[in-house]
């Protein structure tokens, strides 16, 4: 899957694919020169995802996982904030009065991307996997 970013709404879907990816943040990438910034990610694929069993009103779905990366140009300026080296993805926000992207995670992580213009992809670049875990959800039916 690549999803080109370059709106609002883009970026509003890509925080949708990437929530709860895994990231450690010395694993992100910026290049200064090229105005990159680069953070790989291991995305949980829920538009892949199966029920693996239902019982009662509980459901376990199996979801499958891959490698992606998560890509933005125009970067002018980065700055990060971390209390620990891995975090899980909880959102990808514009703050347009300052005109950066904001890359969130649930420990505290912050990317906070000042950018010229939304301009990114988010790309699956690995095999698809499942590593045997299973998400219980409860059916309201």
């Amino acid at each position: 899957m690549i999803l080109n970013i370059r709106t609002l709404d883009d970026l509003e879907w890509a925080s949708d694919y990437c929530h709860d990816a895994l990231f450690e943040t010395d694993k992100a990438v910026y290049d200064k020169t090229s105005k990159m910034f680069l953070l790989p990610l291991v995305r949980e694929m829920w538009e892949k995802a199966e029920i693996a069993k239902r019982k009662w009103i509980f459901q376990w779905w199996k979801i499958p996982k891959t490698q992606s990366i998560l890509l933005f140009h125009n970067v002018i300026d980065i700055s990060i904030k971390f209390n620990q080296p891995d975090d899980i993805l909880t959102g990808i926000d514009y703050d347009d009065e300052n005109k950066a992207i904001l890359i969130k995670g649930m420990k505290g992580s912050t990317f906070r991307l000042d950018v010229d213009v939304i301009s990114g992809k988010l790309e699956d670049k690995g095999d698809i996997y499942h590593d045997g875990g299973r998400i219980l959800t409860i059916n309201k039916k």
